[in-house]
């Protein structure tokens, strides 16, 4: 049977010191999917873009420090990614073009469905969306993250359900330092199980 471990948000300034458990690099090496929220994009010469709150990047070698240690699907819709504009995001993307990033760029790959199959043969969905800030894709144009609200992601579910063995969605927002989704967040997250999603 697969397995598949979802992690929260990864953001470090620095790769060189991070180190791993020995439990945790276990885990690591006995998954078939490993996911995690990569939260900010990496250091690049773009324009940080202009909003409330801080604009961060982090480690240009934070990409291969993930993928050297097992992961293989990185969500990117989250309310850092456009930080410094399309050049940062896209830059991150390509830093991870050896495995499967999910939840940003222009609006057809921003709300679309990416895929893994796994040792047993079978094909595991994602689908990755933010909650409305800064970068998000509320309408078509330009860059950025698929919107958690948007009605296409709705869609994307019901589109996708059919076309994998199991579809999850990773969701990114809300109260920080909270453990639990405000209660009109769990009722979304409840619509998306509704709608087809094995796991939110």
């Amino acid at each position: 049977m697969a397995r598949v471990v979802l992690f929260g948000d990864f953001k470090v300034n620095q790769v060189k010191h991070l180190n791993l458990s020995s439990e945790l690099t276990l885990l690591l090496n006995s998954s078939d999917v490993n996911m995690a929220n990569f939260e900010a994009p990496i250091k690049t010469n773009g324009a940080p873009l202009k909003k409330s709150g801080p604009n961060i990047c982090q480690h240009i070698e934070s990409p291969n420090w993930l993928i050297d240690r097992g992961f293989n699907v990185v969500s990117m819709a989250n309310n850092h990614t456009m930080d410094f504009g399309e050049q940062g995001m896209v830059a991150t993307q390509k830093a991870f073009e050896k495995i499967v990033t999910v939840g940003c760029g222009p609006w057809d790959e921003a709300y679309c469905l990416k895929t893994i199959d796994t040792k047993d043969g079978k094909k595991v969905g994602f689908i990755a969306c933010t909650k409305c800030e800064f970068g998000t894709l509320t309408e078509k144009g330009g860059c950025g993250c698929a919107w958690a609200m948007s009605p296409a992601i709705n869609k994307l579910i019901v589109d996708s359900r059919d076309k994998v063995d199991a579809l999850i969605i990773m969701p990114h927002g809300g109260v920080e330092y909270m453990d639990m989704p405000l209660p009109e967040w769990r009722e979304v997250y409840k619509t998306w199980i509704g709608l087809g999603a094995d796991a939110v």
